[in-house]
């Protein structure tokens, strides 16, 4: 169960004799039943304890081979010895081999006997054959025995009898089999989910083993389907498929043979078509756990995947699920409307201070948008209205820009800005501040588009770019500043096509601009500025050497960055 330790200690304190020994059958539900690492943890140290002291006490664990391995995660004391160390050590071992056809035919033949059984010509032999030739057969053999007995003919069991239940194979399945066809079709929805629910399902299906759940937790809220969940598991429990029982006043619910897991069809396929969601439902569970023990809630995907699974799955989820799911979406509505306002407010005094900036700038130079409308002809205008244009795009743009949840602004801010570029370029075309204006806009659009993944849209704003800044080299092929807005373009570009993917397109961008760079700190060796320039290009072009595997290269530019 939940608690094991807990479920120990209240036995032990009925012991009345000395000396005591204490079988813990079926061991491996520690770690199907009990989710808790460390009331397993706790529980294993409490047996080793009880094991190890002079109390007159003496512990028998019986587990199923295939859980030897998880025995690792188990510490029985404060030295690090571990429990599968315990269990692979012949001092405390012993591996219980298959029983030999004479041990089987004395484990049926001795209890019969004692009560007067008796069994009809060949069937004892045929009981034999049978187990012989089926692995795991004993929970098959105990369930076909138990059959008999209930078909027995005054002191006798028959053979025939045994032919009509199904033999030592068929019997439990064809009990299983006779029970859900007896359902209707809702019955039948309900026994689904409750016997796929009560499997403890892995990855690998060969460990699926059953699991004990609280019967709270499979009852739906509905008084109507409630009720029809109510009489399929009182079928169920009535077939012996299904076992109900108390723990330390809670009821609970497990099947009753893990042959059932095993061997019956219907079940199997079941498990198979629900696996995936069993599995989910499975790391909800943990979830919920986690959230009743810690308080943490589900963000991001995991919200999400859970909201999702709740919505389509309503009768599967239990309380603690949707507790959690509740909660958490509760906290993301919360943290979302405070968002909200949050952005609301920034925006707000983003465009109050924008507004505030350029009624300043304005008012103190005389100039207004009517002057822009009238494309600034006057040249005392037109050094007015550059110097607006400059003030906002290198002043105002990089602080906005810091302010996150402003990339709307930041478009608006642009487009404005472009309208006012067109008209300072209406009126001075070749103007070289008016194109070098107009350049960085560009990459300062594009930069806005990187930030927001939108790569087609940066691609453009780039080539843009590039495009005026050759057409001014080529204008004015001594233009130191044309040549860095040329080196600066095909640089931006570079990076995009990186991004994207092109390393051999981000290659060329890359080389073309270091050619510039080189040019420009040639021509002027004290230059801080044509050196920085020079040492960003070399940069770009080792990144995109190194992401196109060419090493090399990537070492050589680097070294020379």
């Amino acid at each position: 169960g939940a608690a094991p330790r807990a479920t120990l200690r209240d036995l032990l304190g009925l012991r009345t004799e000395s000396p005591l020994l204490l079988v813990v059958d079926q061991f491996e539900e520690l770690f199907t039943h009990t989710t808790d690492p460390a009331a397993r943890a706790a529980f294993v140290r409490e047996l080793w304890s009880l094991s190890r002291a002079d109390t007159g006490l003496h512990v028998i664990v019986t587990l199923r081979v295939d859980f030897l391995g998880h025995c690792g995660e188990l510490l029985v004391d404060d030295t690090g010895l571990s429990l599968d160390r315990v269990a692979y050590d012949q001092a405390h071992r012993v591996f219980v081999a298959r029983m030999a056809p004479e041990q089987v035919r004395a484990a049926i033949e001795r209890p019969a006997g004692r009560v007067g059984l008796t069994f009809g010509a060949g069937l004892l032999d045929r009981i034999l054959a049978d187990v012989g030739a089926e692995p795991g057969a004993l929970p098959l053999l105990q369930y076909a025995l138990g059959r008999l007995w209930e078909k027995r003919r005054g002191h006798t069991l028959a053979a025939e009898v045994y032919e009509k239940i199904g033999g030592l194979v068929g019997a439990l399945e064809k009990d299983a089999d006779d029970l859900i066809s007896s359902l209707d079709g809702e019955q039948r929805k309900h026994a689904r989910r409750l016997l796929t629910q009560l499997v403890d399902t892995r990855d690998d299906e060969t460990v699926d083993t059953r699991r004990r759940v609280e019967t709270s937790r499979l009852q739906l809220a509905d008084a109507g389907r409630r009720a029809t969940f109510d009489v399929v598991l009182t079928r169920l429990v009535d077939a012996r498929l299904v076992v109900k029982s108390g723990e330390r006043g809670t009821h609970t619910l497990e099947i009753a043979h893990e042959a059932l897991i095993r061997r019956w069809g219907i079940l199997r396929d079941w498990i198979r078509e629900d696996r995936v969601l069993l599995l989910e439902l499975e790391k909800l569970r943990a979830w919920a756990r986690d959230f009743a023990e810690n308080g943490t809630l589900l963000t991001g995907t995991r919200l999400d995947r859970a909201g999702e699974f709740v919505r389509q799955h309503p009768d599967d989820v239990d309380a603690p699920v949707r507790q959690l799911v509740q909660a958490s979406e509760d906290e993301r509505q919360r943290l979302a409307a405070a968002s909200a306002a949050q952005r609301r407010r920034r925006r707000n005094t983003v465009v109050v201070v924008i507004s505030v900036l350029a009624l300043a700038v304005l008012g103190t130079t005389g100039v207004s948008i009517y002057a822009f409308q009238q494309r600034a002809r006057a040249n005392g205008m037109l050094e007015t209205a550059k110097g607006i244009t400059e003030e906002l795009l290198v002043e105002v743009l990089p602080k906005v820009a810091d302010i996150s949840g402003t990339a709307d602004v930041q478009r608006e801010l642009h487009t404005r800005l472009q309208t006012m570029l067109k008209t300072l370029r209406a009126d001075a075309a070749q103007d070289p501040e008016v194109l070098h204006l107009d350049i960085q806009q560009n990459l300062e659009r594009g930069e806005l588009a990187m930030s927001h993944e939108r790569l087609d849209q940066a691609r453009l704003e780039f080539e843009q770019a590039l495009a005026i800044a050759e057409a001014w080299f080529t204008a004015d092929p001594t233009s130191i500043q044309a040549q860095r807005d040329l080196a600066a373009s095909l640089g931006k570009l570079g990076e995009v096509e990186q991004e994207a993917g092109d390393l051999a397109a981000a290659r060329t961008a890359f080389a073309r601009s270091l050619n510039i760079a080189e040019a420009l700190a040639a021509a002027d060796p004290t230059s801080a500025q044509a050196q920085r320039d020079l040492s960003v290009s070399l940069n770009n072009l080792g990144r995109v050497e190194q992401e196109a595997g060419d090493l090399a290269a990537a070492r050589t530019a680097f070294a020379r960055s």
